[in-house]
């Protein structure tokens, strides 16, 4: 498993090109399907896509899990910063 990372330099000197791209797909989906609720919350609908895509994103540090009786993300500042430059 990756260890987590916190900064665009972290993710760099841990994942290859082909990887970026799969991850950058990956935030590109959740930031456009997900819808966001209150607090900047990232709403999986209760669906097992919605909610393994936010844990994937959790393990690279792009996206903080939160759980409030289902599954939601919040992105952190290095994905909020992926998000906004794809």
């Amino acid at each position: 498993m990756r260890r987590r990372c916190h900064s665009d330099t972290d993710l760099d000197k841990v994942m290859d090109e082909r990887e970026k791209q799969l991850l950058e797909a990956l935030v590109c989906m959740v930031g456009q399907y997900l819808p966001r609720r209150e607090n900047d919350l990232l709403d999986s609908h209760a669906m097992t896509a919605g909610e393994r895509a936010i844990k994937a994103l959790a393990r690279y540090g792009v996206m903080e899990e939160v759980l409030e009786g289902r599954i939601f993300g919040r992105w952190t500042a290095t994905g909020s910063k992926m998000w906004n430059s794809i």
